[in-house]
């Protein structure tokens, strides 16, 4: 990655916030680093990305995504179909 992005990470390491990130999105890491060296950034859209590594998603129901470490979301966005659509 770039000095920026370096600069960067730097900024965030140690936050509690990011400390608990890490903690809990280690199955992710393990993703990344598996799936950077087929896909620029580990992920097919660059808005998907961020640092240090992206959460990968498993499973969707309603506004609900779960990642591959088991960690539940609430994705605020999809509001109006959501996952699992039966309509769609």
């Amino acid at each position: 990655m770039g000095v920026g992005l370096e600069l960067e990470e730097q900024a965030f390491s140690g936050l509690p916030e990011v400390e608990e990130y890490l903690k809990r999105t280690r199955k992710s890491e393990e993703v990344f680093s598996e799936v950077s060296g087929l896909i620029p950034g580990g992920v097919n859209s660059a808005i998907q990305f961020f640092e240090p590594y992206p959460v990968y998603g498993v499973r969707g129901s309603g506004s609900r995504l779960w990642d591959v470490d088991g960690n539940e979301y609430i994705d605020f966005l999809s509001f109006l179909w959501g996952y699992d659509c039966w309509a769609l």
